[in-house]
């Protein structure tokens, strides 16, 4: 009887095969396993790139005439320091991330376009 079906449950569920639940299932934790090495990949390449700009930028200080330390007082080079490291930690992760993935949908949408 298809008047009751909100006691039982509804007919889709009752159709749907263990196969299709383990296919349901096996996508999900891809997507997970996948979103979570995309994570990593992103936090070790932005501390690496952090890194490596940090060093050249304390190389390039310390190797710097001593005019320069008479030119530039401590607390402007200090805001230089904090900015650019600002922009490498926080920026740099999420203009990469939205280049992911509308660089996804770009190429989705080409993919689409051309075969129809």
């Amino acid at each position: 009887d298809t008047r009751k079906w909100y006691v039982t449950g509804p007919p889709l569920l009752a159709s749907a095969g263990p196969a299709y639940v383990f296919i349901y299932g096996m996508l999900t934790l891809a997507f997970i396993v996948l979103m979570l090495l995309r994570g990593g990949t992103f936090h070790l390449w932005t501390l690496g790139s952090s890194q490596r700009m940090h060093k050249a930028m304390v190389h390039k200080v310390l190797y710097a005439p001593l005019g320069f330390f008479l030119q530039n007082p401590v607390g402007e080079m200090l805001v230089a320091f904090t900015k650019d490291q600002d922009i490498i930690d926080e920026n740099l992760v999420d203009t990469l991330h939205y280049l992911g993935i509308y660089g996804l949908i770009m190429l989705s949408t080409v993919i689409t376009v051309s075969v129809t």
